[in-house]
């Protein structure tokens, strides 16, 4: 077998060879779609407005950018890939240039910045949020923040270890909207920086804006125990926020949770002393039964095979907290035991159902029904203000999409400002995409990750031809995906950008 830089024997099929000789070629087809996408919201106007052209200059800032959205779009996440791609006709027809930038242009740019540039991405990172989300009276939103752990292995600024995930990297906030996945806000901070540290500072910009643009709509935030501070609580009640944040179990509130049970089941057994004639004069034997009857009527025992919750509320006070708050209990028993080995505490901002107040252990609130778009009820039973809190786990997928389908997980630049632009670049591609699927895609691939599109549209190999002036991108006639290639192109046509947002 002979193997040089162009040329390669295969072992299984001795008449067969490969090379690197077939000439103007693209593997990545299915950026077309992105590209139409992006001519339809006047995407390149978008960046330019915030960064525009400097004279003398061969690559400017917005072309740049827009390379730098289309590459992390495409898999590219790497600057290195640049000096490859930088030929590639495809991607030169997408920029409308006739070269493109290579790793040594975007590392001197990237370093290059600042934290105004920071600010100006920032900001599209948010307007493009604002172009898929038009206002309206009966929008609402639920926000899910959380942290993550961007690993780093080289003398990055800032880059510190972190004691939770018991790795050295960066810890940056990510603020995320519940229904939709859009990125609204992302923080990168040092390593080292616990998950409240300057909340008030990453929440009340996007707070302000929020409320500027979208007026008193309803509003929640969503976090888990890592948020629980009375900053977050107040810039919250400042600007008319709701908030769902789980707490962590301290000895004072199992405390003030055991005065509220045997308030409760003092109650029960009044209840149980009345349904029960001559309740003192029965043997001991039959008492127990009458008692486990009377438990499981109420759905206070736990049958065999079977989970039961119990829902408690109370108002309670940290010493660090400045007013007392709603919180909300839910135990979890164990089958065909009295024992609770989970207890979730939740802070909320939601007022108590007005029928709850009477309600016994087991909390059997229906749901009231609530507007189409409206996301959580004005006020909410015990139950809701859990459920509302679980339904957060989705969260997860989005903070994985945006590191393993946009690698937010490379940060290897040195300077710490050029690894936190890398990172809303990386935002911006994840919300361009986003917005693509609830706009064009096919109603089957709404929800797929984008890792999936990628690989079944994006990467589709064309030749590309030139005639006169007209370029042809000629895709493989063997794709399984012409179809859903062509539908996509065709909704982008029908598609009608909200025209007051778009740039000009």
């Amino acid at each position: 077998m002979s193997i040089d830089e162009t040329r390669m024997d295969l072992e299984f099929d001795k008449n067969a060879s490969v090379d690197f000789g077939g000439g103007n070629l693209s593997s990545d087809a299915g950026l077309l779609t992105v590209g139409e996408f992006f001519h339809k919201i006047a995407m390149f106007a978008l960046i330019l407005k915030r960064f525009p052209h400097a004279n003398g200059r061969i690559h400017q800032a917005a072309d740049i950018l827009l390379q730098q959205i289309y590459s992390q779009i495409a898999g590219y996440h790497v600057d290195y890939a640049a000096n490859s791609l930088k030929s590639d006709d495809l991607l030169k027809k997408l920029l409308g240039k006739d070269a493109l930038a290579s790793q040594p242009t975007m590392s001197r740019f990237f370093n290059s910045l600042n934290d105004e540039e920071i600010t100006k991405l920032q900001d599209l990172l948010q307007e493009l949020f604002l172009m898929a989300n038009p206002p309206s009276s009966d929008l609402s939103f639920i926000l899910d923040i959380d942290t993550t752990l961007l690993e780093t292995y080289g003398a990055q600024k800032e880059s510190n270890f972190n004691g939770h995930y018991r790795a050295t990297g960066y810890h940056p906030l990510l603020l995320f909207s519940a229904e939709t996945g859009y990125l609204l806000n992302l923080q990168l901070r040092p390593g080292s920086m616990s998950g409240v540290k300057g909340i008030r500072e990453f929440l009340e910009p996007t707070f302000k804006w929020m409320r500027k643009v979208y007026g008193d709509i309803p509003i929640m935030l969503r976090g888990d125990s890592g948020f629980a501070s009375n900053e977050l609580y107040l810039v919250c009640e400042e600007n008319k926020i709701g908030y769902n944040i789980r707490l962590k179990s301290n000895s004072k509130l199992r405390e003030q949770l055991e005065s509220v049970q045997s308030e409760v089941r003092n109650k029960a057994e009044e209840k149980l002393a009345a349904e029960i004639d001559d309740f003192e004069k029965m043997e001991a034997e039959l008492r127990a039964e009458a008692i486990q009857f009377f438990l499981k009527k109420h759905g206070y025992y736990n049958e065999e095979n079977k989970t039961i919750e119990e829902h408690y509320e109370m108002m309670y006070q940290a010493k660090s907290w400045s007013k007392a708050r709603r919180v909300v209990c839910c135990l979890t028993r164990k089958a065909g035991t009295f024992e609770y080995p989970e207890c979730m505490f939740i802070v909320t901002s939601l007022e108590s159902s007005p029928d709850e107040a009477s309600e016994s252990l087991s909390d059997e609130t229906t749901p009231k029904k609530t507007s189409p778009k409206r996301l959580f009820p004005e006020k909410a039973s015990r139950k809701q203000v859990i459920k509302i809190y679980r339904e957060r786990g989705n969260m997860e997928n989005f903070i994985k999409e945006l590191k393993l389908d946009f690698g937010l997980t490379k940060v290897s630049h040195s300077s710490f400002f050029a690894n936190f632009a890398k990172c809303l670049v990386k935002g911006i591609a994840y919300n361009l995409i986003c917005w693509m699927k609830r706009a064009v895609f096919p109603a089957h691939m709404a929800t797929v990750r984008h890792i999936s599109f990628r690989s079944d549209i994006i990467k589709t190999a064309c030749r590309i031809t030139r005639s006169g002036r007209r370029t042809l991108f000629r895709l493989n006639s063997n794709t399984p995906f012409k179809k859903v290639i062509l539908d996509i192109m065709q909704r982008i046509r029908d598609f009608e950008p909200p025209l007051v947002y778009t740039a000009a």
